[in-house]
């Protein structure tokens, strides 16, 4: 609508094409050649005095987005201002249509879905477009990677022959350690890469984002390293047998929170896609020292486990 209409006109203009209308939680003020110049919603339009000029009640600094901004971008604007909609213009100002929350809303669930298939390396699209050959390129220099790490754990593993033939149970618990804090490593992973990608976790404040997750890692480590320490030493008839696991698992637990926090944030850093890398190395890094504090912890105490 114009300016210079009174609010009692201004109404009269919105029954005419409410019928046509997709919403009304808004109305855009323009000039003669549609450049936005302000916004009032309908609420203090129908509450204003009948002989209250448009111009008086709009707002002139509306908060609008650009044709050519990113989808993803607007819906996101639309949910942090907490808008039902925002108006789309050109270089020049000129209102070109609107974005509403129902738009936001399908645009940010398109995104996490795809954020989650990414992740796991199966972006649908992507798969679409791509031949096997190509994906497999994609793919398989993270998995060779992780493979060369998890090698780390092999040795490792092979350095404490000895203490595992000694005592062949502890060899029972080290799947356990491993699922556990893969797990652990994976939910950081993933809040951090949806946090990337919404703007919630940023790059440049990457140490209070660690310093949480270590926080909530450190607290859950410490519940199910102390449950999965009571297994043990009931099972083993050992306590020291409890210690060795429950450390163990503690320490694997923290290092898979640390590594699922920090690789995304790198792999950002450094131009990788942060989806694509933090599930492979996290699991990877948690293997080795969480294997290495095991099998190191049960070799200090092994006259007292066998």
């Amino acid at each position: 609508i114009a300016p210079d209409l009174r609010a009692d006109q201004a109404i009269a203009a919105l029954r005419r094409v409410a019928t046509e209308a997709e919403t009304m939680y808004y109305v855009y003020v323009v000039d003669a050649t549609e450049h936005l110049l302000g916004v009032l919603s309908l609420h203090s339009l129908v509450l204003a005095s009948s002989q209250t000029p448009v111009a008086a009640l709009m707002a002139p600094e509306a908060v609008r987005v650009r044709a050519d901004d990113s989808a993803v971008g607007a819906a996101r604007l639309l949910r942090d201002r907490n808008l039902l909609a925002v108006p789309v213009v050109d270089d020049e100002d000129r209102l070109l249509g609107i974005i509403t929350a129902d738009d936001a809303i399908d645009v940010l669930e398109d995104e996490l879905g795809g954020d989650m298939l990414r992740m796991a390396g199966t972006d649908a699209e992507e798969m679409d477009r791509r031949s096997p050959a190509q994906i497999a390129r994609l793919r398989l220099p993270w998995l060779v990677g992780t493979m060369g790490i998890e090698l780390g754990a092999g040795l490792v593993i092979s350095h404490y022959d000895a203490v595992l033939t000694k005592v062949i149970l502890l060899a029972s618990f080290m799947p356990v350690i491993s699922a556990v804090s893969g797990n652990v490593g994976l939910q950081a992973a993933a809040i951090v890469v949806r946090g990337l990608d919404t703007g919630h976790v940023s790059i440049d404040r990457w140490g209070a984002q660690v310093r949480k997750e270590m926080e909530t890692a450190l607290i859950m480590a410490l519940i199910c390293g102390g449950l999965l320490g009571v297994v043990g030493a009931i099972w083993a008839g050992h306590l020291p047998f409890g210690l060795v696991i429950g450390i163990a698992l503690t320490c694997s637990m923290m290092t898979a929170g640390f590594m699922g926090t920090v690789v995304p944030m790198l792999s950002k850093r450094f131009g990788f896609d942060p989806a694509a890398t933090a599930g492979p190395f996290e699991t990877a890094f948690q293997d080795v020292i969480g294997f290495a504090v095991f099998l190191w912890l049960a070799s200090l105490l092994l006259h007292w486990l066998t």
